[in-house]
């Protein structure tokens, strides 16, 4: 999975052309700059600044570099008078891991190895070996003491999941405080932070000739992409991901891919590293539970976003809809929350989205008959990746704005939202509401059995 990002380069206000620089020289990656609003003569000059940075930073963070810090740390297991940017990213591995609960770590140097050798002997690792070894990772100490750090003997740490996003976040202060009245942009494999205004987009990954793209804005923002990239091991007929479950140290079978905006780039690095090791579900929640702008691409080419996303987002849609519907309290003893679908489809019940599953077991999914047999059953390998828990009784919303389910825009304008609603111990009801996405409505409809009040707001 390769995230690609297109970034429109204009004719700065000097009527020089804005350059763009690129070098493969550091951190084992590619590295992009463009500056506009200065002479051709600054922007060299900037992008001169910019290496020197960048050659400071890689002997400091770089695995790549054996006589960087952190390759010393990690063979000598300590280090005197530590550059305080390494002091830095290790404070700042220690917050992620412990804010994405543990599907963060920079603690798993030591598992790369083990699937090196194993991809080049052709022989599959113990997994009983290597989740014990990811295991006792977790805990084991790192002390940092003034500017003295100490690991445990067994220790090796791999900052790669963040590396990148401070580094640039180092390389945009500096530029910030030269060029205040430029605007540049800089990105370093996928990950990048811009100065001013810049039009940015992320193509989905998990579909082939992919040509629509999701575009948003951002002004002096951040923004960092992850996923199932190139780079796999493979042993024997297998391939397996180079993203590592810190729980286990096993390669995720098929990861989600994650895009992220946020203030900083090293929060949206740590914070994409650590949505790939999450299924979409928990991915999503995250994002929404801490108000993040952010986008997932499932395996199958879905496309989800976050609250946030689609709000920063929403003036690039064709319309808004809003759902507003109630799961009417029974009173009986051994009442059980029920499994809710919600989803689109065109006039002919062609499904276009999934706009909801609540309840995660297949066993219960089959019993929302109409769902299973239109969406469910063809495609039940993503659900894991969609299906929410389920709903006390009470009123509910939904929104969406006009996107199917691998993001392109809806070009239909009569469409069918569906709502399934099935309860063990209880009734299965199924109700559906026809629309016009060009016409502004309110569209209410009664409840029926297991499915209360519904609303339905269409705003083009």
């Amino acid at each position: 999975m390769r995230f690609v990002v297109l970034i429109a380069a204009l004719v700065c206000g000097f009527n020089a052309v804005a350059k763009q620089y690129a070098t493969t020289a550091y951190l084992g990656t590619s590295v992009q700059f463009t500056i506009e609003n200065v002479s051709a003569t600054e922007q060299d000059q900037a992008f001169e600044l910019v290496k020197q940075e960048l050659t400071r930073l890689d002997m400091i963070l770089s695995r790549y570099n054996n006589s960087s810090s952190l390759s010393i740390l990690n063979r000598e297991k300590q280090l005197k008078n530590a550059p305080v940017e390494l002091i830095d990213v290790l404070k700042l591995c220690q917050q992620w891991q412990v804010s994405t609960t543990n599907h963060f770590s920079c603690r798993l140097g030591s598992i790369l190895p083990i699937w090196q050798q194993a991809e080049q002997t052709q022989t599959m690792p113990s997994r009983i070996e290597v989740r014990r070894e990811a295991r006792s990772l977790r805990d084991k100490t790192i002390l940092i003491n003034g500017s003295h750090i100490t690991l445990d003997e067994e220790l090796t740490l791999d900052v790669n999941g963040i590396a990148k996003g401070f580094i640039i976040d180092k390389v945009y202060d500096l530029l910030v405080a030269r060029y205040s009245e430029s605007r540049f942009k800089i990105d370093i494999g996928g990950d990048g932070r811009h100065y001013g205004a810049w039009p940015i987009a992320f193509t989905n990954p998990n579909v082939k000739n992919a040509t629509q793209v999701m575009l948003t804005n951002l002004e002096n923002h951040a923004y960092a992409a992850s996923g199932l990239a190139f780079r796999h091991f493979q042993i024997k007929h297998n391939t397996f991901s180079h993203i590592f479950a810190p729980r286990d140290g096993w390669p995720i079978t098929k990861p989600i891919g994650a895009a992220v905006i946020a203030k900083t780039t090293a929060n949206a690095d740590a914070i994409a590293t650590a949505l790939t090791t999450m299924n979409g579900v928990n991915a999503i929640d995250w994002l929404n539970k801490h108000d993040v702008a952010g986008v997932l691409f499932l395996p199958d080419g879905r496309v989800v976003y976050s609250k946030t996303w689609q709000q920063r987002d929403v003036s690039k849609h064709k319309a808004k809809l809003t759902f507003d519907y109630t799961l009417p309290e029974f009173d009986i003893a051994d009442y059980r929350k029920p499994y809710v679908a919600i989803w689109l489809s065109d006039s002919k019940g062609k499904p276009i989205k999934q706009m909801a599953i609540l309840g995660d077991s297949e066993r219960w999914w089959k019993q929302s008959r109409r769902w299973w047999r239109k969406v469910g059953r063809k495609e039940n390998s993503v659900f894991p990746h969609l299906a929410h828990a389920t709903r006390k009784p009470g009123q509910h919303s939904i929104s969406w704005f006009g996107e199917d389910d691998f993001g392109q825009i809806v070009t239909e304008n009569e469409l069918i939202l569906h709502i399934e609603v099935s309860r063990e111990h209880g009734d299965t009801s199924y109700q559906k509401l026809p629309f016009n996405l060009t016409k502004q409505v309110t569209i209410t409809k009664d409840g029926k059995g297991e499915i209360g009040q519904l609303s339905l707001t269409i705003t083009p």
